[in-house]
């Protein structure tokens, strides 16, 4: 995450701080073959650094004014999110992964997202973004979701929540990083899924 992110923009001190990250994709063979229009297919992507970074840090609700702060640090944006709205306004990819997860009443939460990789880049970013948010707030669930079930929660969010067509390969992608050595920023996960 960049250096200037904060956790919190009140003086309480988090209980807790989770952290998701997922890797962008690049190399897109086979896309759109994963469709629900394409019926069947084969697709070949790897994943790579940069990641984006999701950063939740976890408050009790009574010391905050609203649930939940939602600060889209590329945009330079910081709002409230109101849980459970229907209408997605200022960051709807953002706002209805917020709503795919059932959040715990006695929380309050300050989300910071952050990616290296605009908007727009045709590298998968908008599942990235989704995998890391979903993931990071599952942490808060008892339930816990797979990798499997988060990546296809991400993809929910994209085709039924918000409308749009989308592949499932970018938030299978997302959710199968390998952190084999962060310490050079080198990571690849390459997938290869066949329907």
């Amino acid at each position: 995450m960049s250096s200037n992110m904060s956790t919190s923009s009140s003086s309480a001190k988090p209980d807790r701080i989770i952290n998701g990250i997922a890797p962008i994709r690049i190399c897109d063979l086979g896309g759109w073959t994963d469709t629900w229009f394409a019926g069947h297919g084969t697709i070949l992507n790897i994943g790579v650094y940069p990641y984006v970074d999701v950063q939740v840090a976890v408050f009790p609700r009574h010391v905050r004014e609203h649930q939940i702060t939602l600060h889209a640090e590329n945009y330079g944006e910081r709002y409230v999110v109101l849980p459970g709205s229907a209408e997605h306004v200022r960051h709807p990819l953002l706002e209805a992964a917020i709503n795919e997860v059932p959040l715990p009443d006695n929380v309050a939460l300050e989300i910071t997202i952050f990616s290296d990789v605009p908007a727009g880049a045709s590298t998968g970013t908008s599942a990235a973004v989704t995998v890391a948010l979903i993931g990071a707030l599952d942490a808060l669930t008892p339930g816990r979701m797979t990798p499997h079930e988060i990546a296809y929660a991400a993809h929910r969010v994209e085709t039924q929540r918000l409308g749009l067509q989308s592949g499932i390969q970018d938030q299978l992608c997302s959710y199968s990083v390998k952190h084999e050595s962060l310490d050079t920023n080198v990571s690849v996960s390459c997938g290869h899924w066949r329907w």
